[in-house]
């Protein structure tokens, strides 16, 4: 029985991240890797009112939204895929609200090993890098309106141990309860998230958008 098309695309995709041929891959030929979902879609193309982190921003198939639905306010992409800075890199190049941060968002972790695989789910394959906990992104780049969240495994003890960092901001969260054999997902099993500062809404089976109950204050 032969993979899903959606499956095939997705390790497809990694073989042709590997090959020269990447460097020839422009404009929208970059939606081969990464299509859209709706309402992750719909989500991402509102107007906030502060900064916008696209947490796991990957290849940026939503990073330009954001950027070009707060055109006031700046988009922080924290990528820390070695492979993926460069698509990420040229698809976000024109917009000048877009930073990227080549760093991976973490509770407590100052650096991490990096990895130049395209297929995130492997082992890092190395060096280390730069990571910023919440707290410090915080410090940085400002309390954010809005956050996507995708952090392969990590949102769970994120939201445990962060929340209170968070309370003021609306997440929209991909929760990820199972990774490949050998991949260990220990938020899933060690810690329960914490959502009161929030309004709970179920926007995909896998996605959560969580809206702050208690607005933050001028």
């Amino acid at each position: 029985m032969g993979l899903p098309a959606s499956k095939f695309l997705f390790y497809f995709s990694h073989y042709l991240r590997h090959h020269p041929i990447r460097f020839l891959i422009r404009g929208k030929g970059l939606g081969f890797f990464t299509p859209t979902e709706p309402a992750e879609e719909e989500l991402c193309r509102r107007s906030w009112p502060g900064p916008v982190w696209d947490v796991g921003a990957s290849l940026g198939k939503y990073t330009p939204l954001m950027a070009e639905a707060n055109p006031n306010h700046q988009v922080y992409a924290f990528e820390p895929n070695l492979n993926s800075l460069y698509y990420l890199g040229y698809r976000t190049a024109k917009y000048s609200n877009v930073t990227i941060v080549p760093a991976p968002l973490t509770v407590d972790a100052k650096s991490m090993r990096a990895s130049y695989d395209p297929n995130f789910h492997n082992p890092s394959t190395g060096p280390q890098g730069i990571a910023f906990t919440v707290a410090e992104a915080i410090r940085w780049f400002g309390v954010p309106a809005f956050v996507k969240l995708d952090c392969e495994g990590l949102e769970y003890e994120m939201l445990e141990r962060c929340a209170e960092l968070l309370q003021h901001s609306t997440l929209l969260v991909e929760w990820h309860l199972e990774y490949p054999e050998g991949i260990p997902n220990p938020g899933a099993t060690q810690f329960k998230p914490n959502l009161a500062y929030w309004r709970v809404t179920q926007v995909t089976p896998n996605h959560t958008l969580l809206e702050p109950i208690k607005p933050a204050t001028a």
